[in-house]
């Protein structure tokens, strides 16, 4: 009954941020969509044009690595800050500390979702076939997810002892962003550079999604299976740290 109550309670306070969050701007959830849209245009024209990628169909190929990294990095970034910010009703009334970084878990996760059909739209639009390897998409997202919750429930766990970490997290994020095979192709790296490359889940995610929508490949099973096992150790260790504290982060917050 307990464990149902918190997952409840999750469930609805991550549809009152989602909310909240519409009712700060004019164009309400559109935003969801408008932000993610003129931030890839941004990478497109610097990448497309100013540094002139030879990769074909380039703003597809671009749209299928920014949108998985906008899940991560946004999850990461928020669910980070999650127990910090909920530092008022955390002295209030009595509430487990794994609710926070869990709801910014599902409510980024929700908006992937939109942007994640508007990408397959787009992906379809462009000219590439849908196949039977798109029923792999599930199975990338749900490594994806988990290492997600790995990163997003030790990030939360320390940013309350320590809040100065926010920011070199800022730097970490940025670093992973161009070895994570965004802006350019995995084999287009020398050969030495792949394998350091590789090492970030991110990379393999990112390629994983790109052998399925626009090369109608299955993806790299091995390693998939490989980060869903590491980030699952991740999260349980991660939420076992959280738990571990529940009580002290009130105090220190």
């Amino acid at each position: 009954m307990k464990l149902q109550r918190e997952l409840n309670l999750i469930f609805y306070k991550a549809c009152a941020e989602l909310r909240a969050e519409a009712a700060r701007t004019y164009a309400g959830f559109l935003w969801w969509i408008i932000e993610p849209l003129i931030s890839m245009g941004i990478y497109y024209l610097v990448f497309s044009f100013i540094l002139a990628r030879n990769i074909e169909n380039y703003a597809v190929f671009l749209c299928c690595g920014l949108i998985p990294w906008r899940w991560f990095q946004s999850s990461v970034m928020c669910g980070a800050n999650s127990v910090i910010s909920s530092r008022s009703l955390m002295q209030q009334v009595y509430i487990h500390k794994l609710i926070f970084p869990c709801t910014s878990l599902l409510s980024n996760t929700f908006k992937f979702l939109i942007i994640l059909a508007l990408l397959i739209a787009f992906v379809l639009l462009s000219g590439y076939p849908i196949s039977i390897k798109y029923t792999a998409i599930p199975i990338i997202m749900l490594a994806q997810g988990a290492f997600i919750a790995g990163c997003t429930l030790w990030c939360a766990a320390i940013m309350p002892f320590l809040p100065d970490f926010r920011l070199l997290l800022l730097n970490l994020l940025q670093l992973m962003m161009f070895m994570s095979a965004i802006f350019y192709k995995v084999e287009a790296v020398p050969e030495k550079l792949q394998t350091l490359l590789l090492l970030n889940p991110m990379t393999g995610i990112i390629s994983g999604y790109r052998d399925i929508l626009l090369f109608q490949k299955w993806p790299d099973w091995s390693y998939l299976g490989a980060i869903l096992f590491v980030s699952t150790l991740l999260a349980v260790s991660g939420s076992l740290v959280i738990h571990r504290f529940n009580r002290i982060y009130p105090k220190i917050a």
